[in-house]
């Protein structure tokens, strides 16, 4: 009999002995989970596009709290380069928003556009040379318009010149000229770009929500 108590008793503590294992491992994923949920909160924070100017790159939401908008990551550790596709503040009326383009040039850079087609001298350069921009699609970017034609620009000091790839819609550069790169919140990964559909379904599906201080047109 007392045989059969101490065996008991022992496999009644082995088992007590795994689910304190089995608890253990799942605390430590979940503090696991936590950790790399606050490590990624601090490069990446995420967009909801809204409007028409980055069009057939991105495409946004037809207005204000409606569907139908692209779910993107930007880094806010990355210093954007040329054709980066970047995330900026703009205040205007006392109103701040967020703007998203892509980045054409910066401090010190020369560029015009003749008939929709883009040519840059970058800072230090002898001459001109035409941008290939696979992503402007032509039904997007009229030669009649005058929007699309401007004489050749200097970048200033601080400055950086962006472009909607919806070049008949999008307001940008050519209206507001250069952007002070201090306001730059983050240049667009590559990753969210190239997920952007699963990312939006999934955002969608969950119905999450971002708040309104980080949607951009």
């Amino acid at each position: 009999m007392l045989n059969i108590v101490g065996e008991s008793l022992y496999n009644r503590k082995n088992s007590g002995g795994g689910m304190r294992i089995a608890a253990y491992c799942v605390l430590g994923v979940l503090i696991a989970i936590i950790i790399a949920e606050l490590v990624f909160n601090i490069y990446f924070i995420s967009i909801y596009v809204e409007g028409e100017s980055m069009y057939p790159t991105l495409t946004g939401a037809p207005a204000p709290d409606e569907e139908g908008g692209d779910f993107i990551f930007v880094d806010v550790t990355k210093k954007p380069d040329y054709g980066d596709i970047v995330v900026l503040k703009k205040t205007e009326g006392g109103r701040s928003y967020n703007i998203i383009k892509r980045a054409m040039a910066f401090e010190g850079d020369s560029l015009f556009m003749d008939g929709g087609k883009l040519y840059l001298k970058r800072s230090g350069e002898s001459g001109y040379t035409l941008i290939d921009e696979p992503y402007v699609d032509s039904s997007n970017n009229s030669p009649l318009l005058n929007i699309n034609t401007f004489s050749a620009h200097v970048v200033g000091e601080g400055g950086i010149f962006l472009l909607g790839d919806n070049r008949n819609a999008s307001h940008d550069s050519r209206m507001d000229g250069d952007y002070p790169i201090k306001n730059l919140v983050g240049v667009t990964t590559e990753w969210s770009l190239a997920y952007k559909d699963k990312i939006t379904s999934l955002y969608t599906f969950f119905k999450f929500t971002i708040p309104k201080s980080l949607n951009i047109i």
